[in-house]
C-alpha cells in the first residue's frame, strides 16, 4: 500500500466550500420561456415581412449584423437598368403598440446605413427604410419616423 506523505515543496490540497450551479427559479424558468416565444413571433413575423419585400424585387439578408447594430431585414436591389443599387432596411415590430422609443433606436440604425452609403456623383445610393408594425403606432412615434432624413415609411403588415 502507498503511503500518503506529501512529496517536498508540495502542498496538500486546500478543502474549501464546493461551488454547485445552484438551480434556476421557477421566475427564471418562466422568463426564458416567454422570451424564446416572443422570439419565435418574431422571427415568424420577419418571414412575413420579408416575403413582402421579396415579392416586391429585393435581395434580402436576416438579422444583419452591420455598423455595429443588427438589421432585423437588410436588402439590397439594382435599379436604373443596372446601374445603381438601393438599399433597404427593414426594422419588423411584431407587439401591441409600437412607441417613439422603438422609432428613435431605428432611426439610429437608419443613420448609420446612410453615413456609409457609396456616393454617386454629388448624391448618395437611394436608401428606403421600413417600420413594419402589426398592431398599433403612437402619434408620436409617426411623428418621429417623418421627421427624418431620409424619412421612414410605417408599413403596417398583418400577422
Amino acid at each position: 500500500m502507498k503511503s500518503r506523505k506529501t512529496e517536498v515543496g508540495r502542498r496538500p490540497p486546500v478543502k474549501g466550500p464546493v461551488s454547485r450551479k445552484s438551480t434556476p427559479t421557477k421566475a427564471q424558468l418562466e422568463k426564458k420561456l416567454r422570451g424564446a416565444k416572443s422570439d419565435a413571433v418574431g422571427l415568424r413575423y420577419e418571414q412575413t415581412v420579408a416575403n413582402y419585400f421579396t415579392h416586391r424585387g429585393w435581395s434580402l439578408r436576416h438579422r444583419l449584423r452591420k455598423y455595429g447594430y443588427e438589421y432585423d431585414l437588410y436588402g439590397e436591389k439594382s435599379v436604373d437598368f443596372g446601374l445603381d443599387t438601393a438599399y433597404l432596411v427593414v426594422e419588423c415590430k411584431c407587439k401591441g403598440r409600437v412607441s417613439a422609443k422603438d422609432a428613435v433606436r431605428f432611426i439610429n440604425r437608419v443613420d448609420a446605413v446612410y453615413r456609409h452609403l457609396p456616393e454617386i456623383g454629388l448624391e448618395k445610393s437611394p436608401l428606403h427604410a421600413y417600420f413594419c408594425y402589426s398592431e398599433e403606432v403612437d402619434k408620436d412615434a409617426s411623428a418621429v419616423a417623418k421627421r427624418n432624413r431620409p424619412s421612414i415609411r410605417l408599413l403596417k403588415i398583418e400577422r
